[in-house]
């Protein structure tokens, strides 16, 4: 059990003092426990399943999932003996029901890591997040519905311009393509010309994600879109081909006619 325990803490990336604290106990009986020098109480294996919401199956026998809601989608890749392995590179996902509460909680160890995570192959190196786009305003290169894959920017002075990022402030969350201002300012411009582009203070940004990657289902909608339009396009420039021709042929026939009415009058002079 003591190898599932260390597992954990580094899963959950807490340091002794801190998972010792969320489960009521010292952090010297953690090291105890994490060297197999002595076994866990009834009492903290009861905090140990509260604190973390951890299944009893996984938790005494390595068995199943590990967390009891799915919260953390890792658990269906645990090995048989508990081992977490490469799983902990997994990338925290702010679903909608998280959002309202990200400004004031993305500090707060316990309610992020209560967040759902997912392995997304290519993202194994860096500290990375997904957020839900929302609304219109930055399409087309983003668009509504669309999850994106982002890594944190340690420093605004090290952000380049004309990056694409999702920026997170006490008013909420925002993805928006980012300019440095010399004033200690990021001005935040939206690809969608509709919306105005607006600036905002170093001081007031909490967070501020780079986009890497995105998950979509857009180019199914793109293509049919694209496809209806080229099949349009075509139908409308035949049906204007064919009335050119039509015209053309109305007018070769009344020049044909003009024609032969002329020569004959030519040939019953030359006649006479």
């Amino acid at each position: 059990m003591e190898e599932r325990i260390l597992s954990l803490r580094k899963l959950l990336d807490l340091s002794q003092k801190e998972f010792a604290s969320k489960i009521s106990i010292t952090q010297a009986a953690l090291s105890q426990i994490e060297s197999g020098k002595t076994t866990l109480s009834i009492s903290t294996v009861y905090n140990l399943l509260k604190a973390f919401d951890i299944r009893p199956d996984w938790l005494l026998f390595g068995h199943g999932e590990i967390f009891s809601h799915q919260k953390i989608e890792i658990a269906r890749g645990t090995p048989p003996n508990g081992s977490l392995g490469n799983e902990r590179h997994l990338i925290s996902f702010v679903d909608k029901s998280a959002e309202a509460g990200y400004p004031k909680n993305c500090a707060d160890d316990t309610f992020i890591n209560a967040l759902g995570v997912y392995r997304i192959p290519g993202y194994d190196e860096g500290n990375f997040r997904m957020f839900n786009i929302h609304g219109d305003s930055m399409t087309p290169s983003l668009h509504e519905g669309e999850i994106v894959i982002t890594q944190a920017v340690d420093k605004l002075d090290n952000l380049h311009d004309n990056r694409l990022c999702v920026i997170v402030t006490k008013d909420g969350i925002v993805a928006k393509r980012v300019y440095q201002d010399k004033r200690r300012m990021l001005l935040l411009k939206s690809d969608n010309p509709k919306y105005k582009s607006y600036k905002i203070a170093y001081k007031d940004v909490i967070e501020i994600w780079e986009i890497k990657g995105k998950i979509s289902s857009e180019f199914l909608r793109a293509n049919n879109q694209s496809y209806n339009e080229t099949d349009n396009s075509i139908a409308s420039r035949l049906e204007e081909l064919e009335k050119t021709v039509a015209i053309l042929k109305a007018s070769m026939q009344t020049d044909d006619h003009a024609s032969a009415g002329g020569q004959n009058s030519y040939y019953e002079k030359e006649t006479n």
